[in-house]
């Protein structure tokens, strides 16, 4: 199967190719093989790893052919998005305060085909909803941007301009990490964060340096002060 995207920016091409039947039908067997798995996941999206080469093939190359992680990765991922109600999100029961705020937005494409979701940080203030329901609104775009709109990266903007104590949720952002790292396998194009700040830094460096989900760089761009910071989930190279 040819490569989903026109031009390989991300470095995915490379194990994309590599992929095989056999490893397919691994994964497949695998999987098959945790029938107390089953009941934890939707009965479309088991069907799916069972007949869609190409969703397979991102997984296992999300873990970079590295066939034991892709069976973890799998198994998690199916039953994670169970437990999220993912199936069930609909505009209607989502938080109106935080729709009106437009915290989580799409904007366009970026320059390499992949579909913009902006977080602009300064919309968002503590206690404005509970974590989980800012989670939800969160995964309701992403689902929509996959699912309904078919699109096959995202690149996620955190706008940070204005930003002050009472607008930064660190466990937000890590769970942004942690979603695209460990449950949509090759989904994420680049990672971006537009004026950061100090306190956001030092924490995210400690968070991507100790992701042990996936074997993928999570590509991060940080731009404030004519700085460049390009961070990977297990090392930061700043280009000044």
């Amino acid at each position: 199967m040819p490569y989903m995207m026109d031009h390989d920016d991300f470095g995915d091409r490379l194990y994309w190719d590599k992929v095989t039947s056999e490893n397919i039908q691994e994964l497949r067997q695998r999987l098959q093989q945790w029938p107390e798995r089953h009941e934890l996941c939707y009965p479309d999206e088991l069907q799916r790893v069972m007949e869609d080469d190409d969703y397979c093939r991102n997984i296992v190359c999300q873990v970079r052919l590295n066939m034991p992680s892709a069976h973890k990765f799998v198994a998690d991922m199916l039953s994670w998005r169970r437990a999220m109600n993912l199936h069930e999100l609909r505009e209607e029961s989502l938080p109106k305060a935080v729709l009106e705020r437009c915290i989580v937005y799409p904007y366009g494409k970026d320059k390499a085909g992949c579909h913009v979701l902006v977080l602009r940080n300064k919309n968002y203030i503590k206690g404005l909803a509970d974590p989980e329901s800012i989670q939800k609104v969160f995964l309701f775009f992403v689902e929509k941007l996959f699912n309904e709109c078919k699109v096959k990266k995202i690149t996620i903007l955190m706008d940070c301009t204005d930003t002050g104590l009472s607008n930064i949720d660190i466990d937000l952002l890590k769970f942004v990490v942690d979603v695209f790292v460990a449950k949509y396998p090759i989904g994420l194009g680049n990672a971006l964060i537009y004026n950061m700040p100090w306190l956001l830094n030092g924490h995210l460096r400690v968070h991507l340096c100790t992701r042990k989900t996936s074997r993928r760089s999570c590509p991060l761009v940080m731009t404030a002060h004519h700085r460049k910071c390009v961070v990977t989930v297990s090392c930061i190279v700043v280009l000044r």
